[in-house]
């Protein structure tokens, strides 16, 4: 009986033996299975004995050939990066050796493959122990991350060239992430709006409209969800004003671009705002200036055209009504006096000739005989060949046969007064014998010249005629530059620059 219970208890112990080898093979093949089926390089070290099992992964990631027996541990501490393997080794040994109660080591380094190149690998194991907690085993993967570390490195200069243009220019960087209604600001952003910014550098959008100027909030909110929403708009732009940390408000001008997905969801706008303000000041201070200088030429054309009326008011009171009343007054008496009727007639003929020619005179000077049918050039000729023979003054135009063409009509005529006015400046104060008159063009300009012989003055000194003034008034209405030469007994020179029209090509 003894003897059949020894040979029952050994066939149950060969057969639990069976069954625990064949559940090994099975676990065996399992681990084996898992390990090419994963994309890591499983290991399995023992701590006792200083050996490690490799998956087959460590062959396909890092080119190491893997044998049925294990390795020693060394061949992977040899193969750590020289400048990471001191300090992985001594974290990996604090925690087996010094941290009985941790049972997870993880690290991220650099790893020499088999062909002498470098990866980067995150490391990690579970750590088994024994009930006084010395560990004997670990068994983790080493999963290939160089891609990734790659794609961080390429991040986080990205980043710093960001940060580094934000800090260059006076624009104000932002990046506004959609989905979550965040914006990130550049550093720039409390230095030029005075608005702190947390650690992170994010605001929630809210933050960043709520400083929308109450007039302006609206239209830019709807100006927004409108690029927003279409999926073909990836730009956006607008100016309105900003509230800065001190209540006042700055202009700024806008823009940004859209970041869409595949189906044209906007995801992401990144963008720049820039502080206008001085920009807009100026902007005020130019338009008031152009008006104020709209308004004095206004003044001077006014002021001008009453000093004619005065002057023709004058010529006629003081000339022509003169000679009309004589004239009337022989008549009278003419009719009365037989004797001398003939002479009283032919004195009142010879004053009606002196009024006509009279008139002729202040209406030529009013107005532009043969200009449309003679051209600028000739009318000048005209001009100054009727002062020539008077023999008061000699005048010598000299000109560019080119010049009229590249001329407005305004222009012309606005030449023509000018010509007048010098000449008739010439005849009045200057006391000169001689004038010259040059007019030619320049890139993109025409240029006057009036040069005289007389008396001339000295410019700081005696004021403006209105003569000179009227010229003044008409360089000025077409944005030219009036420039006056003179000093006693030397004469006066008169150069005027006036912008030919955009259109005119030389």
């Amino acid at each position: 009986a003894d003897g059949m219970l020894k040979s029952s208890n050994t066939l149950r112990d060969i057969s639990e033996k069976k069954a625990a080898a064949d559940e090994l093979k099975k676990s065996n093949e399992r681990y084996k299975l898992a390990t090419q089926a994963s994309f890591d390089a499983i290991w399995d070290a023992d701590l006792i004995n200083q050996t490690i099992n490799w998956g087959e992964g460590f062959q396909t990631l890092f080119g190491y050939i893997t044998g049925d027996q294990p390795a020693a541990s060394h061949t992977w501490e040899d193969n750590v990066h020289p400048e990471d393997r001191e300090r992985v080794i001594t974290e990996h040994n604090r925690i087996i050796n010094e941290c009985p109660d941790q049972f997870y080591w993880s690290d991220e380094y650099r790893f020499i493959k088999a062909d002498g190149s470098i990866a980067y690998v995150a490391d990690k194991g579970i750590i088994l122990r024994d009930k006084k907690g010395k560990a004997f085993r670990i068994v983790g993967a080493m999963q290939d991350i160089s891609k990734l570390k790659l794609k961080e490195e390429e991040l986080i200069k990205t980043n710093k060239r960001f940060y580094t243009a934000s800090q260059a220019t006076s624009d104000i960087v932002w990046d506004w992430d959609i989905e979550t209604n965040i914006v990130e600001w550049a550093a720039n952003f409390t230095l030029i709006m005075g608005h702190s910014l947390p650690p992170d550098s994010k605001l929630p959008i809210e933050f960043c409209t709520g400083n929308f100027h109450p007039d302006d909030r609206e239209p830019v909110l709807a100006s927004l969800q409108k690029a927003i929403q279409d999926p073909m708009q990836n730009k956006w732009l607008n100016e309105f004003r900003y509230r800065k940390a001190d209540d006042t408000y700055a202009d700024v001008k806008d823009r940004a671009y859209i970041i869409r997905n595949a189906d044209g969801k906007a995801m992401r706008m990144i963008g720049a705002m820039q502080d206008i303000t001085a920009l807009k000041l100026k902007e005020k201070e130019l338009l008031k200036q152009e008006i104020q200088k709209q308004k004095a030429i206004s003044q001077a054309i006014i002021d001008t055209q009453e000093k004619e009326r005065s002057a023709i008011g004058k010529e006629l009171h003081d000339n022509v009504n003169q000679v009309l009343t004589t004239t009337k007054l022989y008549l009278d008496i003419a009719a009365t006096d037989p004797l001398n009727k003939t002479d009283f007639i032919k004195k009142s003929s010879e004053n009606i000739v002196n009024v006509i020619n009279e008139i002729r005179k202040l209406s030529g000077s009013l107005m532009l005989p043969g200009l449309g049918d003679l051209g600028l050039i000739d009318s000048i000729t005209d001009l100054t060949e009727s002062i020539n023979i008077t023999q008061k003054l000699h005048v010598d135009f000299k000109h560019d046969a080119e010049t009229e063409k590249l001329l407005s009509e305004n222009q012309k005529l606005i030449i023509y007064r000018i010509i007048q006015e010098a000449l008739n400046n010439c005849l009045k104060y200057a006391e000169a014998k001689s004038a010259i008159i040059h007019l030619d063009a320049g890139q993109n300009k025409v240029q006057l010249t009036v040069r005289d012989d007389g008396k001339g003055f000295d410019p700081a000194i005696i004021k403006k005629g209105s003569g000179l003034k009227n010229i003044q008034n008409r360089v000025y209405l077409f944005n030219g530059t009036f420039e006056i030469n003179a000093s006693p007994g030397k004469g006066c020179e008169l150069v005027i620059t006036i912008p030919l029209p955009e259109n005119t090509s030389e």
